[in-house]
């Protein structure tokens, strides 16, 4: 790296020129050659860069009411409903293992909300169909059971439900899966009076029937 002395009549020089960068440190100007960073594309970056890409995809896909889910706890942490989900979704989109909820709040002033025990995807049913069964915590009609999945085969969002029934109803048949695709899906708890969300259960697998 090369130091310049300037004259009186040039104050200062910043930019490039040829393969020349002029730039300053602390104050002090230097010159450097430009080179253009190495970039191999190898398989791992490409699943990274790929992953993330679907998580942001996701992310944009999602309702006001969802994004919201993900901002209330995420903002206890002083970080986006973006930077959250996206950050916490990447690998495991990645791996096929599953997407991840809204993070439990962790303000102290807040009602708590337990998450139901035993949140299972039980066996995958005929006609594309597919069984979450829970155990109710029994908290009250506030509480509701939520779900949201994700075909990783064709890379689009397919159920944004974030109250499908009551929680006290302990099963849900949900509808609308393809043999042989992909999923990753995650179950959650959605307090409908303050539209507060807590994950529960994370599911990646492939529709057999």
């Amino acid at each position: 790296m090369a130091t310049i002395t300037f004259s009186p009549l040039i104050a200062g020089i910043r930019g490039r020129t040829a393969d020349a960068v002029f730039s300053s440190w602390k104050g002090r100007p230097y010159v450097r050659q430009h080179v253009i960073p190495a970039n191999p594309q190898t398989d791992a970056q490409t699943a990274v860069r790929n992953s993330l890409a679907e998580c942001v995809a996701i992310w944009q896909q999602l309702s006001t009411l969802m994004q919201e889910g993900y901002a209330k706890a995420a903002a206890n942490l002083n970080i986006s409903g973006y930077n959250d989900m996206v950050g916490r979704n990447r690998k495991p989109v990645q791996l096929e293992t599953g997407l991840i909820g809204p993070r439990r709040n962790t303000d102290a002033a807040r009602p708590r909300i337990d998450i139901p025990i035993n949140m299972v995807l039980g066996n995958q049913l005929a006609d594309g169909k597919a069984k979450f069964t829970w155990t109710d915590p029994e908290q009250g009609d506030d509480y509701w059971f939520g779900l949201l999945d994700y075909d990783l085969t064709t890379n689009s969002l397919l159920h944004m439900r974030p109250a499908i029934c009551a929680l006290d109803a302990g099963e849900f048949i949900q509808t609308g899966y393809t043999v042989d695709d992909k999923y990753a899906a995650t179950g959650f708890v959605h307090r409908i009076s303050d539209g507060e969300m807590v994950h529960c259960m994370t599911w990646g697998w492939t529709q057999n029937l």
